[in-house]
């Protein structure tokens, strides 16, 4: 498929119970309202896959926020520069003005010693919960079971989860799925005319270690060899990765088997792409996942970033905070990952200016 590019519609697997649809029909009347409440300007959203229904659906799946007005809870990211982190982050502090519960806020800028010594503080202090955004449950155990001893709920948003380690549970995208999704652009765009790829990523969060194992596994079985391989510095990554695309443009010039760039997140991607464009390069592509805005604005525009796997951050934080309220308020987890779809967009599919792309909404392989 030479040549072609192509726009693949998420397809959804069930074991038990598949929670499709937009918002609405998938939790009833529960997300869409808080969705609207606290909506920013920015935060619109075209939907570009087709919405599906299923009699599966259960209208409880989580909670209301009302459990969480007037109790403290702690939110901490991996890295607060970081799109993902920080899009997270102020979802959540939008969601603490609108039900009227403190929040406490921490970046972890990747030091994982002062991770543990805030998740320890927040232990003592006895905070009613915690959420966690992209940080690796395992380097953080000393912290986590901290919190676990003093009794404290905690969630993630694509942090993964790790059974034992304290986390109850996360709100991802399938990044096994959504990075297939993206590879396989590559694989039918680059098609049969040879060359191979530079391949840029940190996998030192969950989400980047599925990226890094999903991106070796397909090039490896369709042999396409990654000629260049980076690992950005973080921080500071979007220079970093700057820098080292230039040198890798002059390592490999125009008409070299270089076809594209596979970056881990869209961050680096948008770097890397940047310096293509300065370059007055047009013979290589770039690909990444998370569907930032910068990123979709180069989709759009034609630049050298040219897909991306779109997830919908506002609304995997709003879940994750009605997970938790479910626990604060008494009720169970309802299940140990929880999946939102997440579309590969090209150009084929991005959504207008200042707009999010999401999928068909809520995507649980199983519920408890």
């Amino acid at each position: 498929m030479k040549g072609k590019e192509m726009t693949h519609t998420p397809t959804q697997f069930t074991r038990r119970q598949v929670l499709v649809g937009s918002a609405a029909a998938a939790v009833g009347a529960v997300l869409v309202p808080a969705l609207a409440a606290c909506a920013a300007p920015d935060k619109k959203s075209t939907g570009v896959a087709t919405p599906k229904s299923t009699e599966a659906v259960k209208s409880d799946l989580l909670a209301d926020l009302s459990s969480l007005k007037g109790k403290s809870i702690g939110h901490f990211v991996i890295d607060a520069s970081t799109p993902t982190a920080a899009l997270s982050s102020a979802w959540g502090k939008q969601m603490a003005e609108e039900y009227e519960f403190s929040l406490e806020f921490f970046d972890g800028a990747a030091d994982y010693n002062r991770v543990n010594s805030t998740l320890s503080t927040w232990a003592s202090k006895g905070l009613d919960g915690v959420i966690n955004t992209g940080v690796d449950p395992t380097p953080i155990q000393a912290g986590l079971d901290e919190l676990k001893d003093a009794g404290i709920p905690v969630g993630g948003i694509c942090a993964g989860y790790v059974p034992g380690t304290g986390m109850q549970w996360d709100v991802e995208i399938n990044d096994w799925i959504t990075f297939a999704k993206v590879l396989t652009y590559v694989l039918d765009r680059i098609g049969d005319s040879g060359g191979g790829v530079a391949y840029y990523n940190w996998p030192q969060v969950p989400a980047l270690l599925i990226r890094d194992s999903q991106t070796r596994a397909m090039l490896d079985f369709y042999s396409i060899p990654i000629l260049a391989e980076e690992i950005p510095v973080v921080p500071g990554q979007v220079q970093d990765i700057k820098q080292k695309t230039t040198s890798l443009l002059t390592r490999f010039p125009a008409g070299s088997d270089l076809k594209a760039i596979v970056a881990g997140w869209d961050e680096i991607g948008v770097a890397a792409a940047q310096a293509i464009e300065e370059a007055g390069r047009d013979d290589v592509f770039v690909v990444s996942s998370d569907g930032d805005l910068e990123a979709l604005d180069m989709i759009r525009d034609g630049a050298p970033f040219v897909a991306t796997g779109a997830r919908s951050i506002y609304e995997m934080t709003e879940i994750c905070y009605r997970q938790l309220a479910t626990v604060v308020g008494g009720g169970d987890v309802v299940s140990t990952t929880i999946y939102v779809d997440a579309p590969l967009v090209t150009k084929d599919n991005v959504p207008p200016a200042g707009e999010y792309a999401t999928g068909t909404g809520l995507l649980t392989f199983y519920v408890k």
